[in-house]
């Protein structure tokens, strides 16, 4: 079975995999595709503030406060998200409470000649490590659209180049590398 799937997040990315893929496989595909670092959790939509009740991810006892999630390298993407329209949020970096929202747009057979998981398209370039979550990502982004002037050349080397730049090989050879 084949998911494809939106990620939702100031980077939209436009992605096939194969529903056999546990989400912590997804969460190293979701590193070569948006920039994510941290801590992470799935969690199936309709909960309070659009977090679901149900959790995958990786036991971090730093967060005492939280149940265990169900263990993210043993469930698959189809488990996570069995349907199309099933969304799902994907959270990391909880300091700075990133948080991707995630919709199944189809399933389907895999394409024997292809390669997965595969990037169909995307927009903007990925996010900077440590930036304050979308908030601080806003106010980098802000601070080119200014143009020259204070802070604006930083911020252009910090971001890595060009934000609204994407490269969907570059993307496709990076996901190719992880086997």
């Amino acid at each position: 079975m084949l998911i494809e799937s939106w990620t939702f997040s100031p980077s939209l990315r436009f992605l096939r995999q194969t529903a056999s893929v546990t989400g912590a496989q997804s969460r190293n595909i979701g590193q070569h595709t948006i920039r994510t670092w941290g801590g992470y959790e799935f969690q199936a939509s309709g909960g309070e503030e659009g977090y679901g009740s149900t959790r995958y991810g990786v036991y971090e006892p730093e967060f005492l406060d939280k149940e265990a999630p169900i263990n993210a390298t043993r469930t698959t993407l189809a488990a996570i998200a069995p349907a199309v329209d099933a969304a799902f949020v994907y959270a990391y970096d909880f300091g700075d409470n990133w948080r991707h929202d995630i919709a199944v747009t189809d399933i389907g057979k895999p394409d024997k000649r292809r390669h997965y998981p595969l990037c169909v398209a995307g927009e903007r370039a990925g996010s900077p490590e440590d930036c304050g979550g979308m908030g601080g990502y806003r106010d980098l982004l802000a601070t080119l659209e200014k143009g020259r002037g204070e802070g604006f050349d930083d911020v252009l080397r910090w971001l890595g180049g060009d934000p609204d730049g994407f490269d969907r090989n570059l993307v496709n050879r990076q996901l190719r590398a992880l086997g």
